[in-house]
């Protein structure tokens, strides 16, 4: 016989490829013009294992410094643009292929033109009467540097006789008037516009004689600016006609060492200044009249500035080898006022994370390596020369070891405080690579010193459980170091515990109850101003009639009412903490029911109390409840509360640990309803409620009927949970 043949079509093997994806997402569009010089680009890489095979080029050159997160994708890299187009272009790759994304930025810098104005301020109005010959005109000018770009004009006709301060934009000329009308003209043109202004003034001729008209021409400023020691005085004094009718005050004295001119009308002399404000009055009269005219000269003496002094405190040395791909280089400038006038190239390039501090005179640049030789330097410079400092860092790679972080401070990774304050201090070996988190959130508040490996933080810390992580990676792996916070708050001072049921009447008493038909209610409710060692008791009249748990984490009161009919029930419920005590009385009732002849009345005459167990969070396993006794427990149920400056905590809280009590249970009783009867008495008092608290571990329980509890404080017992710390490196 043939063997059988096998006619099942053959197997073909799927292979299923997941090539790179590379996405930019900022900027989100191919082309996009921006204004500022450096930009963050972000792009989204999936399928690509290692920083190796990403490629990130900017104008067609592979750039080095960019972060790539593995955990979410995601490509960061802050770069600083040329001028106009600059190409971008990232791609990914792995043994599937290859992708990549690019997109233009065009970074067009915003200028602000400056146009100049011009406001003529000498002499007021428009048109202005004048009965001198002689006129002073001034002006104020903006955003002019030189004479040159002034353009003056009296009466048509340009007129160069004026000067200009571009230290205080003050235009000034000393004019000869026409009989008549005469007009003045002022034009300022700069890069970015033109302005001008115009004054008419009319000169007419005094038929009586003219009084004098004191002009200081020299200096032209007030207040005037030097460094110089001395300074040469010019002024006119118009029509007087002879030295002894002219008075110049010079410092608060009288001198009359200066030369004048009846001709010309001029004063002149040559003034030694004082350090600081110098004053000057000149006075002038004459048989129809007086003028005066003040000026300021400031003096300052030159100030001799050292010339810039650049040294290197780390490396210290020339010529420093080192096999880490980034170094801190720092060092001083000395003499150099100004952030602008220091400068750092890297290779011949700008360094981008140079920074300066004229104040404390320190610099500090964070490089990254290339291997091989790399060149820094350090210029500074002022008004009294320069200074350069280059050092040589020979970058060395060596085979990496596996990242490790040593915890310094605290102690442990677990701490529990009070205090909002705090401190983390570790060690980082074998990489300069970290990131740190604070529940899972990446955070900058931190230091790190990539020349020691030391990282540190200081924490404000937040009411409960805060987790501060460090990750530490290099080429060869990856490690973590965990530290958790659990800070506590104390329940608020001063305040009793306050009871809130959801019942339809929280005015409720024995001649007015809470009516229902049924057999039983559930009870809700809260304890306001509780904390891990506030203490809920209950009970009920006639006894039994009650169940209630009580969750310590959230302050919840939940239980059932049992509602015989044509009984009053009286339930009160206290909360208790180290502050005071309060207690709620609820009372219901339920109409009674048909009578029927197989009913008889059974008295309960067993006041055993019931055992309750609370329900703490976030303990696993409720623990059993205490029966504690307050005596008087029926009084009126007002809120107590002792003196509030008292902060010494009572025995029956103290925080020392006491092995937990159980009180037996009570056994099963039988409830038999009876027919219609007289109205009820007053419920008898009881003087035992039930204590409920949680408890950290369950005791057996025994039926001891007849047996009655003794009173017993016991201490709230809260659960500690420990938190579990995952160290880097395999640990």
């Amino acid at each position: 016989t043939p063997p059988p043949t096998n006619n099942a079509p053959p197997v073909t093997e799927i292979v299923i490829k997941t090539p790179p994806i590379v996405n930019i997402v900022n900027p989100a569009s191919n082309y996009f013009e921006v204004s500022n010089q450096y930009y963050n680009i972000n792009a989204e890489i999936k399928h690509v294992l290692q920083k190796q095979n990403i490629l990130f080029f900017i104008n067609n050159v592979q750039q080095p410094n960019y972060l790539f997160d593995f955990s979410n994708n995601m490509f960061s890299a802050n770069i600083q643009l040329q001028l106009g187009q600059n190409e971008i272009k990232i791609i990914g790759q792995n043994q599937d292929g290859t992708a990549y994304d690019e997109v233009i930025l065009k970074y067009v810098p915003i200028v602000e033109k400056t146009p100049p104005t011009v406001t003529i301020t000498s002499p007021l109005g428009d048109p202005y009467l004048s009965e001198k010959v002689n006129c002073l005109i001034k002006a104020k000018l903006t955003n002019i540097s030189s004479k040159s770009q002034i353009k003056f004009y009296v009466n048509n006709q340009f007129n160069n006789s004026f000067t200009y301060s571009p230290q205080t934009a003050v235009f000034s000329s000393n004019i000869v008037l026409n009989n008549g009308n005469n007009t003045v003209h002022i034009l300022a043109t700069n890069l970015d516009g033109t302005a001008s202004d115009n004054k008419t003034i009319i000169y007419e001729k005094r038929i009586v004689g003219t009084p004098p008209d004191v002009v200081i021409t020299s200096p032209n400023a007030n207040p005037f600016q030097t460094k110089q020691p001395t300074c040469i005085i010019k002024a006119f004094a118009h029509h007087v006609d002879s030295k002894q009718k002219i008075r110049v005050i010079w410092n608060t004295k009288l001198i009359t060492n200066y030369s004048f001119n009846t001709l010309s009308r001029e004063l002149s002399f040559n003034a030694s200044l004082n350090q600081g404000n110098n004053f000057l009055i000149i006075t002038a009269q004459n048989d129809f009249g007086s003028d005066n005219e003040k000026t300021t000269i400031n003096y300052q003496k030159k100030v001799v500035v050292n010339p810039p002094d650049v040294t290197f405190e780390f490396p210290s040395s020339s010529v420093y080898n080192t096999d880490k791909e980034s170094i801190l280089v720092s060092g001083k400038i000395k003499h150099v006022s100004s952030i602008n006038n220091a400068i750092a190239t890297f290779n011949n390039k700008p360094a981008k994370y140079f920074n300066f501090n004229p104040g404390s005179t320190d610099f500090q640049a964070t490089l990254t390596l290339v291997p091989g030789n790399n060149i820094f330097t350090v210029k500074g410079t002022n008004s009294s020369g320069s200074d350069s400092e280059q050092i040589s860092i020979v970058y060395t790679p060596v085979e990496c070891d596996n990242p490790a972080i040593n915890l310094v401070q605290p102690q442990s990774n677990t701490v529990s405080t009070t205090n909002t304050k705090a401190f983390i201090k570790m060690n980082v070996l074998n990489t300069q690579n970290i990131a740190f988190k604070i529940n899972g959130n990446s955070s900058s508040g931190y230091n790190f010193d990539v020349n020691t490996g030391v990282f540190s933080t200081m924490l404000n810390l937040s009411p409960g459980t805060t987790v501060y992580s460090l990750t530490a990676t290099n080429d060869c792996g990856t490690t973590s170091q965990t530290v958790t916070y659990q800070l506590t708050q104390q329940a608020p001072m001063g305040q009793a515990p306050i009871i809130q049921m959801n019942i339809s009447n929280n005015n409720s008493s024995y001649v007015n109850p809470i009516i229902t038909n049924s057999s039983s209610l559930q009870l809700t409710g809260k304890i306001s101003n509780y904390d891990s060692k506030t203490m809920m008791s209950y009970s009920s009249s006639p006894i039994n009639k009650v169940k209630l748990d009580y969750t310590l984490s959230s302050g919840l009161i939940s239980g059932t009412v049992f509602l015989p009919p044509n009984q009053l029930i009286k339930v009160s419920i206290t909360a208790q903490n180290k502050w005071g005590t309060t207690t709620k009385d609820i009372y219901f009732q339920k109409p009674q029911r048909k009578p029927s002849s197989s009913v008889s009345n059974v008295s309960n005459s067993n006041n055993n109390p019931i055992i309750t167990k609370p329900t703490p969070a976030p303990a696993p396993n409720p623990k059993p409840v205490i029966n504690n006794t307050i005596n008087d427990y029926y009084k009126e149920p007002t809120p107590t509360s002792s003196s509030t400056n008292d902060d010494s905590d009572d025995d029956s809280f103290d925080d020392t640990y006491e092995e937990p009590f159980s009180w037996p249970e009570a056994p099963e009783q039988k409830e038999e309803w009876s027919a219609p009867s007289p109205p009820p008495s007053p419920a008898p008092i009881i003087k035992e409620p039930i204590i409920v608290q949680p408890q950290k571990k369950e005791k057996e329980k025994t039926s001891q009927p007849s047996r009655k509890a003794p009173e017993k404080t016991v201490k709230p017992n809260p659960i500690k949970s420990k938190a579990t710390t995952t160290k880097g490196g395999g640990r």
